[in-house]
């Protein structure tokens, strides 16, 4: 239904399925966002990782396993607009995902969440994680 309607009705859609209870809506984000382009999948996209924020941590973590990349990809924006420092450990294997959309938005939900500047390797993640400072 997102893919296919125009684009004043599109918008409509785009608030009905973020803010919507129930994981169809969930799904039919991450399934529409293929079949978009430009501005409307910028927005889906922005749509999927807002309604994202609403979700517990122990959610967001599975999303981290989600098969579909652009729930994995909304779930580590979402970690980091909800400032969930608690999911750091969780968010630094997504550095190695195979999709590069996923493994540079868990970067950068990383280096929001640290406030560090490190680069892209999970080694060098994993390593900052264990010796932090407590």
């Amino acid at each position: 239904e997102l893919a296919q309607a125009g684009s004043g009705r599109r918008e409509e859609l785009l608030q009905k399925y973020r803010d919507g209870k129930g994981v169809t809506y969930t799904e039919g984000l991450s399934g529409a966002i293929p079949q978009l382009g430009g501005d409307d999948k910028r927005k889906a996209r922005d749509a999927l990782a807002e309604r994202l924020t609403r979700m517990k941590a122990d959610t967001l973590t599975r999303y981290f396993q989600d098969q579909d990349a652009e729930i994995r990809r909304a779930a580590a924006l979402a970690a980091a607009m909800k400032e969930a420092k608690t999911l750091i450990p969780d968010l630094i294997p997504l550095l190695a995902d195979p999709e590069p959309m996923v493994a540079h938005a868990a970067h950068a939900a990383l280096k929001d969440l640290s406030g560090e500047t490190l680069g892209p390797s999970e080694d060098e993640w994993k390593a900052w994680w264990k010796n932090r400072d407590r």
